[in-house]
C-alpha cells in the first residue's frame, strides 16, 4: 500500500537533488517506459511537479522519438543502452582501416573515464579530439541535447555508464524497489561511481544487515501489503527497517552496490547456500553473454544456462574463421573454448563450493513475450527455469556427456545448444 505521500514525497526528494534541474519547458522528457512501473510514474509525478514538456512512445519508436524531440531529459532501463553501444561497436565494422582505428582509440579512451572527477592535462585534450571525431555523433543518436539519463531497473554494466558519460550523455543509475516509492540512491553530480547505484536521497536512511541484506528507512516505504499483516511484518521488522530483499555492500566513500538477491537464494544439496545472481553479473559482463542463469536448488553442484549475443557471436566466428551456421558455430570446440575462459574466470572470483561445474549455451532470445524476461527486463528466474526444465535436468545427468552436444530449444525449433564440463 502506497500512499500519495509515499509517492509525492519520492518524486520531490529524487528531483531535488539533481544538479542543474531547470524547471518549465526549459526541459523536455521522452518518457517510454510502461507508467504500471513505479520508477517510470514517480518520475512522471515529479516532472509534472516541475512543469517538463512530456513526450510518450513507444520502446519501438524510441530512437526515432529521439532524434524529432531531442529531449533534455530520458529515463531507462540498461538494456536501451547495451542496444545503442552493440550498434556503436557493429557500425564500426565495415569502416575504413582509418576510422576503425579512430573508434576504437575513442572507446578506450572513454573506457578510462572516472565518473564524477574532473579530468585533467592531456586527458582531457584527447577527450576533446575525440569528441570532435566520435562523440558527438554518438550524443546526436539521442537527440544532441540529453543533460540525464536516469537508468534503473536493473544492473548496468560499468562499462556502459563510464563510456556514455566520457561522451557527454551523462548516465545516473539508481537503485529503489516499488515498495519504496521507486528511488532509494541514486548516482548525480560528483556523486556518481561506475558499478554502484549511488548515494541515498533526502529522507533516506541505508543500512546492511549482517547477512549483507539491505535495510531502508524513510518515509517513502510502503504502508504495508495489502489485507496481510504477514507478509508486512516480515518485510518491516519492529525497528522499522524495510527488508528490500537484495545483497549489498557500501563503499569506503558511502556508495551503495548490489551484489544479488535474497530470495533468488539457493541451497545446494551438500547444504551449502548460493547467491546465483553473483555469479550470473561475472559472466554478463562479457559481450558474449546476453543472459546467464545459474541453477543447482537440491544439485551437487552449480550449474549454468548461457545466452550468448548472436551478432558477437557470429563476429567471434568470423574472426576464428568459421563459416559455419550458428547451430554449428555454437559447437565448435574453438567457440567452447571462448566460453571456457569466461567460465575460468568467474570461479576463480567464487568460493569452491559456489563454482560452475557444467554450462549449456542455449541460442535463444529472451523476451517479455515469452514471458523470460520481466517488463523491466530483469530475467524471470522461475519462468526461465520451467521453459528450459530438460536442459537443466541434462546438467545433473547421471550419464556424463561428450564435451559438446546439441539440443532443440523448447522455445524456437531452430534453435542449438551445447554442454560442456567446466574446469
Amino acid at each position: 500500500m502506497l500512499t500519495h505521500e509515499n509517492l509525492a514525497g519520492n518524486a520531490l526528494a529524487a528531483f531535488s537533488i539533481m544538479p542543474g534541474l531547470r524547471t518549465g519547458p526549459q526541459e523536455t522528457v521522452l518518457s517510454f517506459l510502461p507508467l504500471t512501473h513505479v520508477f517510470a510514474r514517480v518520475m512522471l509525478y515529479g516532472h509534472l511537479s516541475y512543469g517538463h514538456t512530456i513526450y510518450f512512445t513507444t520502446p519501438q519508436r524510441i530512437v526515432k522519438h529521439l532524434r524529432e524531440i531531442q529531449p533534455t531529459i530520458l529515463s531507462t532501463v540498461p538494456r536501451l543502452l547495451e542496444k545503442v553501444y552493440q550498434k556503436i561497436q557493429e557500425r564500426g565494422q565495415p569502416l575504413p582501416r582509418f576510422k576503425q582505428i579512430i573508434l576504437k582509440w575513442a572507446i578506450d579512451l572513454a573506457q578510462r573515464y572516472q565518473l564524477g572527477r574532473q579530468s585533467h592535462g592531456l586527458y582531457t585534450l584527447q577527450l576533446k579530439l575525440a569528441d570532435q571525431f566520435v562523440y558527438r555523433q554518438w550524443r546526436q543518436g539521442f537527440g544532441g541535447r540529453l543533460r540525464f539519463l536516469l537508468c534503473g531497473g536493473a544492473a548496468l554494466k560499468p562499462e556502459l555508464a563510464t563510456v556514455f558519460s566520457a561522451a557527454g550523455i551523462p548516465v545516473l543509475q539508481g537503485y529503489g524497489l516499488t515498495q519504496t516509492s521507486a528511488v532509494l540512491c541514486v548516482n548525480r553530480g560528483e556523486l556518481n561511481r561506475a558499478g554502484t547505484v549511488g548515494v541515498p536521497i533526502p529522507g533516506v536512511e541505508i543500512e546492511i544487515a549482517p547477512d549483507d541484506e539491505i535495510l531502508a528507512k524513510a518515509p517513502y516505504v510502503m504502508k504495508g501489503y495489502y489485507n496481510n499483516p504477514v507478509a508486512t511484518q516480515e518485510a518491516i521488522d519492529a525497528k522499522g527497517w524495510f527488508h528490500t530483499g537484495d545483497y549489498g555492500e557500501i563503499t569506503d566513500d558511502g556508495f551503495l552496490t548490489i551484489t544479488g538477491q535474497k530470495k533468488s537464494l539457493f541451497k545446494l544439496s551438500t547444504g551449502k547456500y548460493v547467491a546465483p545472481e553473483r555469479i550470473e553479473h561475472h559472466l554478463v559482463q562479457s559481450p558474449l553473454v546476453d543472459w546467464a542463469l545459474a541453477v543447482g536448488n537440491q544439485r551437487p553442484y552449480c550449474g549454468l544456462l548461457i545466452f550468448p549475443n548472436r551478432r558477437r557471436l557470429q563476429r567471434l566466428a568470423k574472426k576464428l574463421g568459421l563459416h559455419l551456421p550458428l547451430n554449428e558455430i555454437v559447437d565448435h570446440p574453438q567457440i567452447v573454448a571462448e566460453y571456457q575462459l569466461l567460465i575460468d574466470a568467474a570461479n576463480q572470483k567464487l568460493p569452491a563450493w559456489s563454482r560452475i561445474k557444467r554450462i549449456r549455451l542455449i541460442l535463444e532470445t529472451l523476451t517479455v513475450t515469452h514471458g523470460l524476461l520481466t517488463p523491466s527486463r530483469r530475467l524471470d528466474r522461475e519462468s526461465t527455469c520451467t521453459a528450459f526444465a530438460e536442459e537443466i535436468e541434462d546438467l545433473y545427468s547421471t550419464v556424463v556427456p561428450s564435451r559438446i552436444q546439441s539440443v532443440t530449444s523448447p522455445i524456437l525449433p531452430a534453435s542449438a545448444s551445447l554442454t560442456l564440463e567446466a574446469s
